[in-house]
């Protein structure tokens, strides 16, 4: 069985013995880019660790540079095939997508009433109630979207910074590996 893990979470992070990002940023490569807004780009990057069977990836765009710790992953692997799997999975994907700006709003910057905000990525709030209460250790993307899902409902979600900077979490299909059954 594969373990997955969220940088935002640097207690189950360090003690999984999992890098920092600055230590491999120089080898990430980049994949499912695209522009958006003023000519920056968006999109996911991967980075793996074959001697220790490890797999980073995450998002970035939208006022969230590569390595943010909302958004990098990683997952150690018990076995190099799930690795190898992984790895090609994320090789076959596209440096680059084909622009479709009438796909998804790019122009979000604020959230709106019925978007979901948090200040911790535990606690989520949608027209200043708690809609949904998550324990730390939890995947917040993760749980975000199965809590959309079975609401039927998909608001753009916002980490609020106790500074008061508004950061947008990518709620969009990351390219995940395939998880062993």
């Amino acid at each position: 069985m594969s373990n997955h893990y969220c940088a935002w979470n640097r207690v189950e992070w360090d003690e999984a013995g999992l890098k920092d990002f600055c230590d491999f940023s120089d080898c990430i490569e980049y994949k499912n880019q695209s522009e958006y807004g003023d000519g920056q780009l968006e999109g996911h990057w991967f980075y793996d660790d074959a001697e220790k069977l490890t797999l980073y990836w995450g998002s970035f765009g939208n006022y969230s540079s590569p390595g943010a710790s909302s958004n990098t992953h990683a997952i150690i692997y018990d076995n190099e095939k799930e690795f190898k799997e992984a790895v090609a999975h994320w090789e076959s994907l596209e440096e680059y997508l084909e622009s479709d700006e009438d796909d998804v709003d790019t122009d979000v910057t604020e959230p709106e009433e019925d978007d979901y905000t948090s200040e911790d990525h535990c606690k989520w709030y949608q027209y200043g109630k708690l809609v949904l209460d998550l324990k730390p250790e939890d995947d917040h993307v993760t749980a975000l979207r199965a809590h959309m899902d079975a609401a039927k409902f998909w608001p753009n979600c916002f980490v609020i910074s106790d500074h008061g900077n508004v950061c947008q979490i990518d709620m969009s299909e990351n390219p995940i590996p395939p998880q062993p059954e």
